[in-house]
C-alpha cells in the first residue's frame, strides 16, 4: 500500500513525575509522518513563511528566505508593478520531496500575493488515481472540497511522452487553491 513508505519525524516524550527504579518507564517514541501533520489538502493558500517553517520544523530544511524566523512575513507585491515579490515563495528540493512521501519525484509550489496558489506533484511512477485519492484523503466530489481548494487535477492537462495509457492512472497531481491572477487579469496602468 502507498502509506507504508512514509518518512517520519521522531518525537520523544518522557512521562512526567517522580518514579522509583522499579517503576522506570522507557521513553516513548512516536513517529509522526509529515503528511499526517500537514495533509496535502491543507497546503493551498498557505503563506510561504508558514510553509517554510513546516519544512524547517519537520526536516530541519531551512529555506534562506521563507523559514520560521519570518513568521511576520507579509507580501507587498502586486501583479503590475512589483511582480517579483508578488510571485515570491519557496521551492521544495527534490530530496525533501521524497522525504515528504517516497513516491514523490518533484513538488512544485506556485505562490501569488503571499499565498500558495498551486501545488503540482510528479510521482516516480504511474499510480491509480483511486489510490491517490484514498492515500492522501482527497475528496472526489467538488462539493466536498475544503474552502482552501478550488480544484484537484490528476494529469488530465499534462501532455508528456511518459503519460500512462490507462486513464485511471497518472504520474501527476495538481491541487489548485485559487485561480491565477496575473497582470493580464487585472487592469494595470
Amino acid at each position: 500500500m502507498l502509506m507504508s513508505g512514509f518518512q517520519a519525524n521522531q518525537i520523544s516524550a518522557q512521562v512526567p513525575g517522580k518514579l522509583s527504579s522499579r517503576d522506570s518507564i522507557k521513553v516513548s517514541t512516536i513517529y509522526v509522518p509529515f503528511l499526517m501533520q500537514y495533509p496535502l489538502t491543507t497546503w493551498p493558500r498557505k503563506n510561504p513563511a508558514v510553509f517554510g517553517c513546516m519544512l524547517e520544523s519537520h526536516f530541519g530544511y531551512k529555506d534562506s528566505m521563507f523559514n520560521c524566523a519570518r513568521s511576520n512575513y507579509v507580501n507587498k507585491g502586486d501583479p503590475c508593478k512589483n511582480t517579483k515579490e508578488y510571485y515570491e515563495g519557496l521551492q521544495i528540493p527534490d530530496n525533501i520531496s521524497s522525504l515528504i512521501y517516497p513516491l514523490f519525484k518533484t513538488i512544485t509550489l506556485d505562490f501569488e500575493h503571499g499565498n500558495l496558489q498551486n501545488v503540482s506533484i510528479e510521482f516516480n511512477d504511474s499510480i491509480a488515481i483511486d489510490m491517490i485519492k484514498m492515500t492522501f484523503r482527497l475528496p472526489s466530489d467538488r462539493n466536498q472540497f475544503p474552502d482552501n481548494i478550488m480544484d484537484i487535477r490528476y494529469g488530465e492537462n499534462v501532455s508528456a511522452p511518459n503519460k500512462p495509457r490507462n486513464p485511471r492512472y497518472t504520474r501527476w497531481l495538481e491541487i489548485v487553491g485559487f485561480d491565477h491572477i496575473g497582470s493580464g487579469d487585472v487592469d494595470c496602468k
